[in-house]
């Protein structure tokens, strides 16, 4: 009987060891920035598989809930940072997404960067649009938010003659992510 006893006592420290809480901010997210039919023509950046924990590997990894007028607002970023070429850094953030609805919101924002270059447009449910280039669909269960991101001629920050569109890698499909670990879901 003592024996199980410690064998108990083992198993429920061991258990408690492993676990964080809270579990750590971790994001999935397989995405490129491509130029499809654009003016001047470019080449693709390199597509991005980013399996991120805060921290790690040279990524920032943030995200949180907000809300306003009963509505949960989802921010998230993941950003890698490369100090000796800053040529190399990139990241993807999806900025006050509606989580309550079918619709992202208004104030919904996705901005992709590559290097010296940031793209950013508007979010929409529908098909993407000079006003909304970027369609956004979220779910949000059991802890992790899940979605996908599809942006079609979305600006240049800095010259909104220069456009790309945000894709799953090599293809024309959208870009999908999973957010874990999400504070306040």
């Amino acid at each position: 009987m003592r024996r199980l006893f410690v064998l108990a006592i083992i198993a429920v420290t061991a258990l408690a060891c492993s676990e964080e809480n809270p579990p750590p901010l971790y994001v999935d997210v397989n995405y490129q920035v491509r130029c499809i039919d654009c003016e001047p023509r470019a080449a693709d950046d390199s597509p991005r598989d980013v399996r991120a924990i805060d921290g790690e590997s040279g990524f920032d990894v943030a995200c949180s809930i907000t809300e306003r007028g009963g509505d949960r607002l989802l921010t998230f970023s993941a950003i890698y940072m490369d100090a000796e070429r800053p040529s190399r850094s990139y990241g993807l953030s999806l900025v006050q997404a509606n989580l309550d609805g079918g619709d992202p919101g208004g104030s919904c924002l996705v901005v992709v960067s590559e290097g010296n270059n940031t793209y950013e447009g508007g979010c929409t449910a529908e098909d993407p649009d000079d006003e909304d280039p970027c369609q956004v669909e979220l779910e949000a269960e059991d802890g992790i938010v899940t979605g996908t991101i599809l942006c079609a001629e979305v600006p240049n920050k800095n010259s909104s003659m220069i456009t790309r569109h945000l894709v799953d890698p090599n293809t024309e499909d959208p870009a999908e992510f999973e957010v874990h670990g999400c504070r306040n879901l």
